[in-house]
């Protein structure tokens, strides 16, 4: 994560975090890494950047406004991921399309409409979440 956060891979602007998950977290091994704590590692530096959660219910907060904290402190562009414990076939297959729509589209909710509208069941199954 720190790597990525360097200026010379600025061009790599979305990062991809596939790890298990619980809400508000990741789990690495047996640590549970929360979204505060990976805002101290990013410390403002993600400016320009996107971060997908490829973990289960890491967006699933009860608060909006942590996402957008997390986001305020990061200087992240948007987060997203899942809302729930996902399938993980049906996720990797969702990632390519994910990836895709990010990496074609300049701005965020465009990416967001592209995949809400063509692959609206796949999001709802997934309970995915794009948030800026």
């Amino acid at each position: 994560l720190r790597k990525w956060l360097q200026k010379q891979y600025q061009a790599y602007n979305i990062g991809y975090l596939a790890f298990h998950g619980n809400p508000g977290a990741l789990r690495v091994g047996e640590h549970k890494v929360s979204l505060d704590k990976l805002a101290e590692i990013i410390d403002g530096k993600g400016s320009g950047r996107i971060l997908y959660f490829g973990s289960c219910s890491t967006l699933a907060t009860d608060q909006e406004d942590e996402i957008k904290q997390f986001l305020k402190e990061t200087k992240i562009k948007a987060v997203c991921g899942y809302n729930k414990d996902i399938d993980w076939i049906e996720s990797a297959a969702f990632e390519v399309l994910l990836i895709d729509a990010l990496a074609r589209y300049q701005r965020i909710h465009a990416a967001n409409n592209f995949l809400q509208t063509d692959y609206p069941n796949l999001c709802k199954r997934l309970d995915f979440n794009m948030i800026w």
